[in-house]
């Protein structure tokens, strides 16, 4: 069998396959101008690449909504409100980003 046909232990998924260097990588990231459609992702990995302690406090639901706030080493930046957790998440993320010049 060709490599791509062959099946993934006894799974019967194929199997995964390799990139070659040099090549494209077979999913596409969005245009860094396509808007921030994961900002949590964008912080993550920046985080990681550069080595940086990255934390999202879930501040709990107040007036305003669910409070989420990012933490990037000792730097506090301010609580994000929203209707959702995850939305607040979101928000929070795209706030920092966009103050850390990254976005």
């Amino acid at each position: 069998k060709a490599p791509s046909q062959r099946t993934w232990k006894a799974s019967g998924a194929p199997a995964p396959t390799v990139a070659k260097k040099g090549t494209q990588p077979l999913v596409q990231r969005p245009q860094q101008g396509a808007g921030m459609a994961n900002a949590v992702s964008l912080l993550n990995e920046w985080s990681q690449k550069n080595r940086h302690i990255l934390i999202f406090k879930d501040l709990g639901m107040q007036e305003g909504g669910f409070l989420c706030q990012v933490r990037v080493d000792d730097r506090e930046f301010e609580p994000v409100a929203a209707s959702n957790k995850k939305e607040a998440k979101r928000l929070a993320a795209e706030a920092a980003a966009e103050i850390l010049g990254l976005a």
